[in-house]
């Protein structure tokens, strides 16, 4: 089996170069940091995804206490603000929630979770949000990516790090954990690279 590895920056896939998992990879593409480069971007890389396995590796926020770092994989993302989760505005038009099927061995390995996404990071701390639950969680370009990619790929999996809680200190947070969150990522694919490699 092979894969193509996006990320919205390159140092999230980087530590990948250096695992068996890497002998799997056709190509690695970062598409920008933020939703508007996810939805300007990935159209222009569209035919190189098309038919594809795509593997997403990027880094979320939990909307609940943060405790430490540990993988995650999405099953579903929704496009959904932070006035929106927060009762205090609504989208115009409703965006339907894309339902992914992650490939097997990464979502028997590692947590399931829904993904909200929207146009800036939320700082509302884990007490005001209506949510509160370990298994959801935000990361700003998977909706706008998951969006154009999952109809044309053979298969499209989003593997996520948790770097912080939803609050006002997430973007220290996330400045801490992201290397240990792309290092973790890297370790996971070196161990079930034999397994996807004889698929």
């Amino acid at each position: 089996m092979r894969f193509t590895v996006i990320s919205a920056a390159k140092f999230e896939s980087e530590p990948i170069l250096n695992t068996e998992f890497h002998r799997l990879v056709d190509e690695y593409i970062d598409f920008g940091v933020g939703v508007l480069n996810s939805m300007y971007n990935v159209p222009s890389i569209i035919d190189r995804l098309r038919d594809k396995h795509v593997l997403f590796v990027g880094t979320a926020g939990r909307f609940c206490d943060f405790i430490s770092t540990e993988l995650t994989c999405a099953v579903e993302v929704k496009w959904q603000p932070t006035g929106d989760r927060l009762n205090k505005s609504y989208s115009v038009p409703h965006h339907e929630t894309i339902r992914l099927h992650p490939l097997g061995l990464f979502s028997r390995d590692i947590t399931p979770v829904s993904v909200l996404c929207g146009p800036s990071v939320s700082t509302d701390s884990p007490a005001e949000t209506l949510d509160h639950k370990p298994t959801l969680v935000e990361n700003i370009e998977l909706y706008g990516v998951a969006s154009r990619i999952v109809p044309v790929a053979t298969s499209f999996t989003a593997v996520l790090g948790i770097t912080n809680s939803i609050g006002p200190d997430s973007h220290i947070q996330w400045k801490e954990n992201w290397h240990a969150c792309a290092t973790k990522t890297a370790d996971f694919l070196e161990l079930i690279a034999g397994e996807l490699d004889a698929i």
